[in-house]
């Protein structure tokens, strides 16, 4: 792939545009530029009304810009991405990154879906945008109720993408952009793999074991933040995990393939593994998040999300772990995706440039000394003592012998010789 080292002269150079939905993300994302346009300050501004805060750097060919989402939800991502679209209204693309919940018994060629693995979006459904009865949500499935559908362009994008050939590419592209962020990370965030043995699943039907309390029923209980060690959850629920036995891939790639498939977003966190299954089935979604839907129909997305938890409310000693390394894995995966996302030709723009640079040469003000030394070699020279009138010339004089005057005004039609004035030999 052809690179683009020039640095970006205005913000309509910029056509990539990355949303990170957590300071984990946007960290490891930042950890793969290529190159950083704002490293001496801020260079390229915003527009009027502008509220957030851009990190513009390069990913191979692409020059892109970098914002973190400031609070979770869809209204705080709708925002982010109207006011993005219009100081950079070039874009062609933005990545939402970040962590989800994956749904578990999601099938791919290498198995079932575990944490450390990313999804990324064919497209995108609310889940929490209906009816909630006393038994059930009953969700909202009209057209004019759903999110659009991707651009033709991401349409095409993401089906070449998820073809075998393409997703083994990527993921072999993903894991060298991850032992980067590791690496560049050692002193920092851990995004290291916690391990195949710390990931648990759990039956759906079994709650975190706080649920079976009294006061865990009051939504400040403090025991619901608490691990499964904490609360001592029966691990005689977990549920086998067939995938973990082939111990040889998991120690070639930390673990985390690729899976493509339909998104669930909304402003509900999942903590229950019947409810999340529910809408898994009533949907056919593989994952859910918060925030992505806000910006959908803004601008054309492709969501990427590293899967840190199954949305049923457990979360064992190593649950940050867990965050931290699928932001780095979301973070690794959206650099891949950007290097395989096709350029625009921008042959015809550079040599439209180049007329534009060279016509613009012609109209600058030139040295006098230098037209001087061009007409001396063109022309013979200048006629001796032709410029002898304006020593006698009486407003010349009267502009040199005031000193209260300071600016001596010399008019003409072109070519009557102002400049040739200007550059007599004394």
């Amino acid at each position: 792939m052809a690179t683009f080292r020039q640095a970006p002269i205005s913000r309509s150079d910029f056509e990539i545009g990355i949303l990170c939905s957590t300071n984990l993300d946007y960290t490891a994302i930042c950890l793969l530029l290529d190159d950083c346009w704002d490293a001496e300050g801020n260079t390229f501004g915003r527009v009027e009304g502008d509220f957030n805060f851009y990190v513009t750097g390069r990913i191979g060919s692409f020059n892109v810009v970098i914002l973190m989402l400031s609070d979770r939800g869809k209204a705080s991502a709708a925002a982010a991405a109207s006011s993005l679209r219009s100081s950079y209204h070039k874009l062609r693309l933005i990545f939402i990154t970040g962590i989800c919940d994956g749904v578990p018994g999601t099938k791919g060629e290498d198995g079932e879906l575990a944490l450390g693995d990313v999804i990324i979006s064919k497209s995108i459904v609310q889940y929490d945008l209906g009816r909630l009865y006393s038994d059930k949500l009953a969700i909202k499935t009209a057209v004019e109720d759903s999110l659009g559908r991707p651009s033709r362009d991401v349409r095409n994008f993401i089906a070449a993408m998820s073809t075998r050939p393409h997703r083994k590419a990527l993921e072999k592209r993903a894991a060298a952009h991850l032992a980067q962020i590791q690496k560049e990370a050692a002193n920092g965030v851990i995004y290291e793999y916690p391990g195949s043995a710390n990931d648990v699943l759990f039956e759906p039907t079994y709650h975190h074991k706080c649920h079976h309390s009294t006061e865990c029923a009051c939504t400040d209980d403090p025991s619901r933040e608490l691990s499964c060690e904490e609360t001592g959850c029966d691990h005689n629920c977990q549920l086998p995990r067939q995938r973990f036995e082939d111990t040889k891939r998991l120690q070639v790639n930390q673990g985390w393939v690729l899976f493509f498939g339909k998104i669930g977003s909304g402003d509900t966190i999942s903590m229950s593994g019947i409810y999340r299954d529910q809408i898994a089935r009533e949907l056919d979604i593989i994952a859910l998040e918060t925030g992505s839907a806000g910006a959908w129909d803004e601008l054309p997305c492709v969501i990427v999300k590293g899967v840190s938890g199954y949305g049923d409310g457990h979360k064992n000693n190593t649950w940050n772990n867990w965050q931290n390394f699928a932001a780095a894995t979301a973070a690794s995966t959206t650099r891949a995706l950007i290097e395989r996302y096709p350029s625009t030709d921008k042959t015809h723009i550079m040599r439209n440039r180049q007329v534009y640079d060279a016509c613009l040469k012609d109209l600058f003000i030139t040295d006098p000394e230098a037209d001087k030394l061009r007409i001396e070699s063109t022309k013979g020279g200048l006629f001796e003592k032709a410029y002898n009138w304006i020593l006698t010339n009486e407003s010349y004089l009267q502009w040199r012998d005031n000193a209260e005057s300071r600016l001596l005004w010399i008019k003409g039609d072109p070519g009557k010789g102002k400049t040739m004035i200007r550059i007599v030999n004394d």
